[in-house]
């Protein structure tokens, strides 16, 4: 229990990305209905990327002082780090992957054209006066 105020600490301290990661949830949620499988992939990897974020912090503070306390010295601390460590990029990266997915790709031809605005009205074909004048006209 005395490891618990420390890992909430430093679960704080992650409150920035946290929040960054809460709003990319809501904006999945929001988005739904015009994009589905979009926003379920936003929606999974954001989500993914606060538990991974909350879990990954109270491990790395709370487990030295838990195994510590139960006589496993910090040799034997490495390897279970190293896994976590492991674990957490490879997590981290499928979120990540499924985030990009979201930003970058599964939009149909009509949702590509509306990305684009029309193109300029053309005037190379209209007829000119031949007799223009040039600079400001003289009163």
């Amino acid at each position: 229990m005395e490891a618990l105020l420390p890992a909430l600490a430093a679960i704080a301290m992650a409150t920035p990305v946290i929040i960054v990661w809460v709003i990319g949830i809501a904006m999945a949620l929001s988005r739904w209905r015009r994009h589905p499988r979009v926003s379920l992939f936003a929606l999974i990897g954001c989500a993914v990327m606060v538990v991974i974020t909350i879990v990954s912090r109270f491990l790395t503070i709370s487990l030295p002082a838990m195994m510590a306390h139960r006589g496993w010295t910090f040799s034997q601390l490495g390897p279970i780090f190293t896994a976590i460590g492991v674990v957490t990029s490879l997590i981290s990266a499928g979120a990540w992957a499924l985030v990009i997915c979201a930003i970058f790709g599964w939009r149909d031809q009509r949702q590509k054209e509306k990305l684009f605005p029309p193109a300029p009205p053309d005037y190379s074909n209209e007829p000119r006066e031949q007799n223009a004048t040039f600079g400001f006209p003289q009163r």
